[in-house]
């Protein structure tokens, strides 16, 4: 199979040459002429390799080589007529137009030194590519950390100057700006006190719950969208990497639908080299029942994940963070039962604080998992939550009134679309969250809402200003 290369510059006559080198090198070439439509082509293609030039109208190369870093692992080379290399390339190039014209074998002929050298751009690339840690996702630093930084590399600068003018001893002028620099990247590399993260990410209309423990493991509960294609693309890898994660500990699907778990399967699809890896993929025994449920665990096995299977009062332990699964329960498996009244339910326990997600489970099922928490709570658990995740995106057929009473949440998340085509979240439902005085954070209307806690304190923010 061809490699496919993408060539971008403003002057139409170097990428011909450029293009006629790589063809007859048996490349598929595609050309762009100016910043904004090699984006484009960037996103719509996987190319093996991007030539750039520096300069080009609309979006500046350097600017473009970082935006399409942010979606892809391709080798970029900057095109530059400056370097040797380059006016190899360049000029072999326009040598072998020429003589194309004039004498088809002289002009390929001409174009080798070109060929070669883009070859070997190809080669090094690619071999540094795969050497291991060749990217490191380290996630955003937080402001102070960024300050830090940059109080430690002023530091070494001071010390650099005053040692040059021997204001300090000998040896501590030259370890003084080793030992600096050393604390500037050890501030961005080092992890702060973290509590515990619970986020609704803004997946459109769709489900997807991230959460990050104290101990630094980060959990997913869903993930895909109906009405955003490429979610996991556009939205929960950018997000992951935000966060530092370079692999998930737990994927957790509430159920089968497309909207949960489409961006999740793309996760596992992914074979690129800094693709975020998952490591264990959680299901309930009625979603392995599921018709759809063997194609995705063997994509999920393919990629290398566990496959485990979590039922009625399972846990995982994390720390101070429990994980327990309140539904379903055996009821929930009879033949012809509903797919979103099998939904599994969590219950998230981080000291004093208590959330519960519940896929898409609606009455009938809230009914059910009601009474199975009865008979938790008669033996000493107490049930009432700081937060819950609404089911079914805010429909009218969830969260009932009989369901807030008993667990008694004190804000709601609701995840769905802008002007989505379900009318969602149903003014009933809103209601009823208004009724029991129930904050409510509707991603459509605030973006992500992040809930943060160290088990005392209850901190929600969202990434948009506006409210419910």
């Amino acid at each position: 199979m061809a490699r496919k290369v993408l060539v971008v510059d403003d002057e139409k006559l170097i990428v011909k040459g450029i293009r006629f080198s790589l063809e007859q090198d048996g490349m598929d070439v595609d050309c762009a002429y100016d910043g904004e439509e090699a984006l484009e082509k960037a996103r719509e293609t996987e190319y093996d390799l991007i030539l750039l030039d520096v300069m080009l109208p609309k979006l500046d190369g350097f600017e473009v080589c970082q935006q399409i870093r942010d979606f892809s692992n391709v080798p970029i080379v900057m095109l530059t007529a400056k370097g040797d290399d380059m006016s190899i390339v360049l000029g072999f190039g326009f040598l072998s137009v020429g003589g194309y014209f004039l004498y088809a074998p002289l002009g390929a002929a001409l174009a080798v030194p070109g060929s070669l050298t883009l070859r070997l751009y190809t080669f090094l690339c690619e071999k540094t590519a795969a050497l291991p840690y060749n990217g490191l996702i380290l996630g955003m630093p937080e402001i102070t950390r960024i300050l830090l930084y940059y109080v430690c590399l002023l530091a070494a600068l001071y010390l650099t100057i005053t040692g040059s003018k021997r204001k300090v001893t000998k040896s501590a002028r030259r370890l003084a700006p080793v030992l600096f620099v050393t604390a500037a990247f050890l501030a961005l590399l080092a992890k702060t006190g973290r509590g515990f993260r619970l986020m609704t990410l803004d997946v459109g209309q769709g489900d997807a719950i991230y959460m990050e423990t104290p101990s630094g493991h980060h959990y997913l509960v869903d993930g895909g969208s109906s009405d955003i294609k490429e979610i996991a693309k556009w939205r929960l890898t950018p997000f992951l990497k935000s966060r530092g994660a370079s692999e998930l500990d737990y994927v957790f699907l509430t159920h089968f639908d497309e909207d949960h778990i489409n961006g999740v399967r793309e996760l596992l699809k992914n074979t690129e080299m800094d693709r975020i890896r998952i490591r264990n993929l959680v299901l309930t025994t009625s979603e392995t029942s599921d018709p759809s449920a063997g194609e995705l665990i063997a994509e999920a096995k393919a990629a290398g994940a566990n496959i485990l299977v979590i039922g009625r009062g399972d846990q995982i332990a994390d720390g101070d963070c429990v994980l327990e699964c309140l539904y379903p329960g055996a009821e929930a498996g009879a033949a012809g039962a509903d797919k979103n009244d099998q939904s599994l339910v969590l219950l998230i326990r981080y000291r004093g604080f208590k959330a519960i997600l519940t896929g898409d489970l609606e009455e009938k099922g809230e009914a059910e998992l009601i009474r199975y928490a009865r008979g938790l709570e008669e033996n000493g658990a107490d049930l009432d939550c700081s937060v819950l995740k609404v089911g079914h995106h805010g429909s009218s057929s969830s969260t009932s009134k009989a369901f807030l009473d008993f667990f008694k949440p004190e804000s709601a998340l609701i995840s769905c679309g802008i002007d989505n085509r379900y009318g969602h979240p149903h003014k009933e439902t809103l209601t009823r969250l208004a009724e029991a005085g129930i904050n409510c954070y509707n991603t459509a209307q605030t973006g992500a809402a992040m809930v943060w806690t160290d088990g005392r304190r209850l901190v929600i923010r969202t990434f948009l200003k506006g409210r419910p």
